[in-house]
């Protein structure tokens, strides 16, 4: 979970905690932005992996204009079980 910051163009950023990007699930919505429960489970946006790097800060997420600074924003990410 993070939360949306800034815009920039037509991106949102989301910062909190690293993000791995080899554990963005494939076939999820990328993300999902809102400031409640209702208005984010409508609201799946892009998670752009345009950035070659295996951890990041934040979040990039298109289209910007659908994320308002304060929202949440929930990533999904498969289970990882250490053994």
């Amino acid at each position: 979970m993070r939360r949306a910051e800034d815009h920039f163009g037509n991106r949102a950023y989301a910062y909190g905690g690293g993000v791995y990007h080899d554990m963005h699930m494939a076939g999820s919505p990328g993300a999902l932005v809102g400031s409640t429960w209702e208005d984010t489970r409508g609201n799946g946006v892009e998670y752009l992996h345009e950035i070659e790097q295996v951890i990041d800060y934040h979040a990039v997420l298109e289209p910007g204009a659908r994320c308002r600074p304060g929202d949440t924003v929930l990533l999904g990410y498969p289970v990882h079980r250490c053994r």
